[in-house]
């Protein structure tokens, strides 16, 4: 059985995008454009990832954005489980810490590149796993610290001042 995931967006041609593009992947896919909507096949249908845009309901005049979704659903005996990626525009501290308050375990920033984006949901549909396949790039790669050089730092000015 493939994984379900709700995307919730209320841009309809990200929603659409995102749709088609899971689906050529495998996945079942569910979509909301309010927060209604998004409660609603939450509640109603056994998930194993959301998508949820940050804004969501600004273009329908909703009090409620996807922060405030996030913390509702990560309430919820019936939600609490399931693993909550946060769509943005916004990448600034601000926007991920927001996020990471509210609940959700990941965040991508809009636009992204559908290979990340698929890595991050691979990460948390299959926790025990490899977070990537091998061909799958990621955000930013991860170079190891380089050890300091000698001299360097508050050592190294000292012991040059004492020659």
């Amino acid at each position: 059985m493939s994984a379900a995931i709700l995307v919730v967006d209320d841009e309809s041609n990200v929603c659409l995008a995102l749709t088609r593009i899971l689906r050529e992947n495998g996945f079942k896919v569910f979509a909301a454009e309010s927060a209604r909507q998004a409660f609603e096949i939450a509640f109603n249908e056994k998930l194993d990832l959301i998508l949820l845009d940050i804004h969501l309901g600004e273009l329908h005049g909703s009090k409620i954005d996807g922060l405030e979704i996030c913390r509702t659903l990560k309430l919820d005996p019936r939600t609490l489980d399931v693993p909550i990626i946060m769509l943005t525009a916004h990448g600034d501290l601000q926007h991920v810490l927001a996020s990471t308050k509210a609940g959700a375990d990941d965040f991508v920033v809009k636009p992204w590149e559908m290979e990340t984006l698929l890595a991050k949901i691979h990460k948390q549909l299959s926790p025990g796993q490899p977070p990537l396949p091998a061909d799958l790039p990621v955000d930013e790669p991860q170079t190891p610290p380089r050890p300091p050089r000698r001299g360097s730092g508050l050592a190294g000015l000292r012991s040059e001042r004492e020659e």
